[in-house]
Parts: C-alpha cells; structure tokens; sequence
C-alpha cells in the first residue's frame, strides 16, 4: 500500500506537489483541505481524523513533495532512512574536515530525532529531508511511511542501528582507502 502511494505521488504535477509542501506548514494534525485530494484515498480506511496513521501519510506525502520536486527522478530508488542520513553526516564531515572519530552535530541531531516522540517528528524529519535534498540523498519514502506509522522504541532502535552501521562501515571504507599501500 505505501509503495502504491509513493508511486502515485511520483506522477503528481508541480502544482499539486506545491499544495502538498504547503502542508508541512501547519503543526496542527488536521491536513490541509488541499492536501486532501492527493493523500484521502489511501487513508479513507482510518476512521480518527486525526489519527497519527493519517498524519504519517500527510507528512511523507509532503516530505516526498519537498525532496522530489522533478518527475523525472525515481520513486522507487532509495535508501532507509537512517542509512540517508548517515550518507549526509558523512558528506558534512568530509567537507568540513572533521574527524570521524568525534560526534558531529549532524549526529546529535540525528540522536534528538531518535529521542523525539510523536508530535515532535515532523519538526525533526523536516529538517533532515532537507538535508537530504541538499546532499542529493535519496530515501525510500515507502519505508519511511511504514517507519513513521509504527514509530515507537523498537524503529528508534532500528534506526540507531542502521546509522551507526552505515557511519561505521563508510569509517572503516575510508580508512582502508587513505592506508598507504605497500610496494
């Protein structure tokens, strides 16, 4: 179900992708009336209007708006989540020459989303999707949806684990290339 709406929201034009930027404006739980056009048949099975299950998909939907705003590119290419944003703190820290030994503020910022409960999540993925386009970071947003609806310790933890192997696995690449090789 979640790869059908990501599928759907590719094919969107400018125009209704803007309205659905427009809805990351708002902090309120009720979406806005033009969002609903593009979001209300894929969630018209919850029945609580402000359900967090219906808020999950209005953010993606303008989460993917806001990261995606060509058509050409893919929506089905991308990584999790947190394997993105262990891609961003590692292109941050390569171009400011920081030492990957030492925590960045990139990944404090990543531990406060990790901390964050449900009504402070939009205010933390919004700046990380951000971040993302900036770096030219691709997420798959159908799993960031599933992630989002079931966000609770168990995805935290999961989450953690994905960035913190990523991060690690992309250390361990870059020291083995800068190792001087033996002639």
């Amino acid at each position: 179900m979640s790869q059908q709406f990501i599928e759907r929201l590719s094919k969107l034009d400018r125009g209704a992708r803007a309205r659905l930027r427009r809805n990351l404006q708002q902090d309120s739980p009720y979406p806005n009336r033009e969002a609903m056009r593009y979001v209300e048949d894929f969630v018209q099975q919850v029945e609580n209007p402000v359900s967090w299950e219906r808020r999950a998909y209005y953010l993606v939907a303008g989460f993917y708006a806001l990261r995606y705003p060509d058509p050409l590119d893919s929506p089905t290419e991308g990584v999790s989540f947190a394997e993105a944003a262990a891609q961003v703190v590692r292109l941050r820290n390569r171009q400011q020459e920081i030492d990957s030994s030492k925590e960045s503020s990139l990944e404090r910022r990543f531990f406060h989303l990790l901390e964050a409960e449900r009504d402070e999540l939009p205010y933390h993925l919004r700046q990380w999707i951000g971040l993302m386009k900036a770096a030219g970071v691709q997420v798959d947003f159908a799993k960031l949806l599933s992630d989002i609806i079931y966000w609770n310790e168990c995805t935290k933890d999961t989450w953690a684990r994905a960035f913190y192997r990523a991060l690690r696995s992309s250390l361990q690449i870059t020291e083995i290339s800068t190792e001087e090789v033996p002639r």
